[in-house]
């Protein structure tokens, strides 16, 4: 399978709760999902604040992307990007830069000219493309439509959890990069494990 880029048509989770073990102190990233459910109050909110109330107690240690900021909130209004900053702050979450990009990247930010960190060697950087898929802006025009900032959004968080080798990817989205029917494919060539909130409550509760 790990050499096909077809995803399997299983739906849920990809895996047994019980086919891998999450470390003492396991490595996080927060999707921008997450962060906006806390604005709104969601559902899932009560979820997401267990999660980082673990983090503040050093059970596990989260992580967000600076995508969080650009660009998938950029259009948001100035006082709710504010509201956001005040929950990473508060909670003490470091904010990943990524690779830059002209356009979306910030000139003063933490997205870096040199490329995203990462302590994976090319090969398995290489592996990530062929599974996951080309880096948006290498697809056609006529694929993304409007949507090239939502892309780069989730390919960047997502490719730069996988290069900093962290172990759970969190999010609230089931489409697109993170569909739910990929996640097999996923955790079977590149050990990938991509959760929603609930499902990782219920994983390490």
């Amino acid at each position: 399978h790990c050499g096909q880029a077809d995803p399997p048509t299983a739906v849920g989770l990809p895996w047994p709760l019980g086919a891998f073990e999450v470390d003492p102190l396991v490595t996080v990233t927060l999707d921008t999902g997450l962060m906006l459910s806390l604005l709104d109050r969601t559902r899932e909110a009560t979820a997401v604040e267990k999660i980082l109330q673990w983090h503040l107690e050093g059970k596990v240690r989260a992580y967000v992307s600076n995508r969080i900021f650009d660009p998938d909130t950029c259009d948001m209004r100035d006082e709710q990007r504010k509201e956001m900053r005040m929950i990473i702050e508060k909670y003490d979450i470091e904010i990943i830069g990524s690779g830059f990009r002209l356009g979306f990247s910030r000139l003063d930010g933490l997205d870096k000219l040199s490329g995203g960190f990462t302590t994976r060697n090319p090969e398995e950087m290489a592996n990530f493309s062929k599974i996951v898929g080309k880096d948006p802006t290498n697809l056609p025009k006529s694929s993304i439509g409007n949507r090239l900032s939502n892309k780069i959004g989730d390919y960047d968080a997502l490719r730069d959890h996988y290069a900093d080798k962290r172990e759970v990817f969190i999010t609230l989205d089931t489409k697109d990069y993170l569909h739910i029917t990929k996640r097999a494919i996923y955790f079977e060539c590149l050990g990938l494990k991509i959760m929603s909130p609930s499902e990782f409550l219920e994983k390490c509760s």
